[in-house]
């Protein structure tokens, strides 16, 4: 050990896992056998029903570990072990990979003498030992797609350099601490996984650190044994995800004027199977941009707001259209052909008839119960000075004028100031309440109008219902945000109004 590997800081290697007792052993084992001078392994169990617990509690007891009660998805369960981590440096690491000799002292030493370095990612091989996976990412644009250096290559020394690169894979990622307080943690919009990685190294370049590849951490990686990539799941988590990555990280101007076409001609000749999931993550991509836009920073205009929404639309439709049909453009009735491409932009819509039972009690319910209560949210924001009043008619006057003098002298200029930043809280709420709540009432309905939509021109799209059945979660789980939200802002009038009647009851109590 040299003189540099044991002047290491403190390392944390934190293994996120789920339902991996196949994998766990051979990964604790070849972790605990790294020759850094001082390092701890913390194992999060994602809601594994496996036995992937209690094997790591019973076989590996100098491994802490903490157990979530439910899947969290790969950015908040790994978000979890770095905020209860000990060390300065920070590895996150897939449970279906086995670590070679010095992979953990070749990490912390990039982190500390490379330039600028706030994340290091490692060299990753397939199983047999001779086959890339990794060395290094970029994203290959306008599409945003991740692409692992050398992947797929045999490992013959082409990638033995440090090198910087655009992002490196959490299967295997080194993180100063420091970095962690500079922008966050792992964004967990990215559920259940893909491009959280991608995103956190990006918004670390972003903040002036540096991301490296270092040759000399290897490891072998199973790759993606929580979720396979070619399965609808994984289509639908890659897809919705790389969207989010691209409304997140690309301008404006590259979003509207490069991403949204190319991203229509790719989907055209997509698999049969690739489309769905798509047509399905389309769907959820508007959500996605009105939350997005939101933390985007300077803000969009209204304009260029308008813009993207308008692009993403248009690919929601179309991959709804080719999901149905298999066709991206309407045709012309009378000859058959393929319309050009502005009268296909003007029949993109699908015609909703509105008189679906479940959508009209839906807006029945949004109109008469939760849009009411949230305006009345907005009528009750400002907070005024109670005037002092007397029921003794003859000295009314002189107690009022006593009172205020008094309530002067105790402390008027300094309640003043409080009660301005309640007031100007108290507005700030109101608005950000009914702008969320409006935002999820028309979520929920245009999802329910999707799932309708893609029932009634099911034309050869085999599995229908499992589509269908994903919609129908999305609109329950925007309901039930709604409903929380109404319940929310109902407690809080009630507590309002309570105040108010114990101030009555005081003032009517005294003389």
């Amino acid at each position: 050990m040299n003189d540099v590997t044991r002047a290491l800081p403190r390392a944390t290697v934190i293994v996120l896992a789920w339902n991996g007792v196949e994998y766990l052993d051979a990964c604790l084992r070849s972790v605990l056998a790294q020759d850094h001078p001082d390092f701890e392994v913390l194992v999060v169990d994602n809601g594994s029903t496996d036995g992937s617990g209690e094997l790591v509690a019973t076989a590996f007891p100098q491994v802490r570990l903490i157990r979530n009660e439910r899947n969290l998805g790969f950015a908040a369960g790994n978000n979890v072990g770095l905020r209860a981590a000990g060390g300065e440096t920070l590895v996150l690491l897939n449970q279906d990979t086995v670590v070679q000799p010095g992979w953990l002292a070749s990490l912390a030493r990039a982190l500390e003498t490379l330039p600028d370095a706030g994340v290091v990612g490692a060299k990753i091989l397939d199983p047999d030992g001779r086959t890339l996976q990794h060395a290094g990412g970029y994203v290959q644009h306008p599409l945003a797609l991740g692409q692992h250096l050398g992947y797929g290559e045999i490992d013959e020394g082409q990638y033995d350099e440090l090198r910087e690169v655009e992002y490196v894979t959490a299967a295997s990622m080194a993180i100063k601490r420091e970095v962690l307080a500079d922008i966050g943690e792992l964004d967990t919009g990215f559920f259940p996984g893909y491009f959280e990685d991608v995103d956190f190294c990006y918004r670390a370049r972003q903040a002036g650190y540096a991301v490296w590849y270092s040759p000399e951490a290897v490891l072998h990686h199973l790759e993606s044994a929580s979720m396979r990539r070619d399965s609808f799941r994984g289509h639908c988590a890659y897809y919705r995800n790389r969207l989010r990555f691209a409304l997140k990280s690309y301008s404006v101007p590259r979003l509207v004027q490069e991403f949204v076409p190319a991203e229509l001609a790719r989907i055209t000749g997509a698999p049969r199977e690739e489309i769905r999931a798509a047509a399905l993550s389309a769907v959820e991509g508007i959500a996605t941009w009105a939350l997005v836009a939101e933390q985007r920073r300077p803000s969009p205009t209204a304009a260029e707001y308008e813009a993207v929404a308008s692009g993403l639309r248009l690919l929601q439709e179309v991959c709804l259209r080719l999901a149905a049909t298999g066709r991206p453009w309407g045709r012309d009735e009378h000859t058959g052909q393929a319309a050009s491409t502005a009268e296909s932009l003007a029949s993109l819509l699908p015609t909703f008839d509105g008189g679906h039972e479940m959508v009209r009690l839906f807006e029945n319910e949004w109109e008469q119960g939760m849009r009411p209560e949230l305006e009345g949210l907005n009528d009750t924001w400002l907070i005024t000075p109670r005037p002092f009043t007397s029921d003794v008619p003859a000295l009314a006057p002189l107690i009022v004028a006593f009172r205020n003098w008094v309530n002067d002298l105790a402390g008027r200029w300094y309640v003043q100031g409080l009660l301005e930043q309640q007031v100007e809280f108290n507005a700030h709420a109101a608005r950000l309440a009914l702008q969320y709540s409006d935002f999820l009432g028309r979520m929920a309905h245009i999802a329910q109008q999707q799932a309708e939509w893609l029932q009634q021109h099911d034309e050869g799209v085999h599995d229908q219902g499992q589509a269908s059945a994903f919609l129908a979660e999305q609109v329950a789980s925007l309901q039930r945000q709604v409903s929380a939200l109404g319940q929310r802002v109902a407690e809080l009038e009630d507590e309002l109004h309570g105040r108010k009647n114990t101030g009555a009851n005081r003032d009517r109590a005294e003389p």
